[in-house]
């Protein structure tokens, strides 16, 4: 753990161990950490199918882990994979995807029906 209390672990998935990856961030997820950030993507986007992303642990994050996670995720279509966030969000995630302007009612012009940000 960092003095920051940002931890990140990598671990195979239950569904499919061969093809999934999760990815659990946990502390606080911020500019500071960006360049860690964007490597633990790429290695998860090079070593599975599926990646899942664990934020449940998050206690903060900003601008620059929503701008890396929207550029994973478009990485990840480019190459036929897929990278999704997990379904427990924590309130810090949600008030920064407000804040930034990034929720949306329609899908982003890379998507057709997976983005991020759209709120159904």
């Amino acid at each position: 753990m960092n003095d920051d209390g940002f931890v990140a672990k990598m671990c195979p998935g239950p569904e499919d161990p061969g093809k999934t990856i999760v990815i659990a961030l946990r502390g606080a997820i911020r500019v500071e950490r960006a360049a860690e950030v964007r490597d633990i993507f790429a290695r998860a986007l090079l070593g599975g199918e599926h990646v899942v992303l664990d934020l449940s642990g998050c206690s903060a994050l900003d601008l620059s882990f929503l701008q890396l996670l929207c550029s994973a995720h478009k990485t990840a279509l480019r190459s036929n994979k897929h990278l999704k966030v997990g379904t427990i969000l924590p309130e810090c995630f949600m008030k920064t995807v407000d804040e930034a302007g990034y929720a949306r009612r329609e899908e982003c012009e890379v998507q057709i029906d997976n983005c991020l940000w759209a709120r159904r």
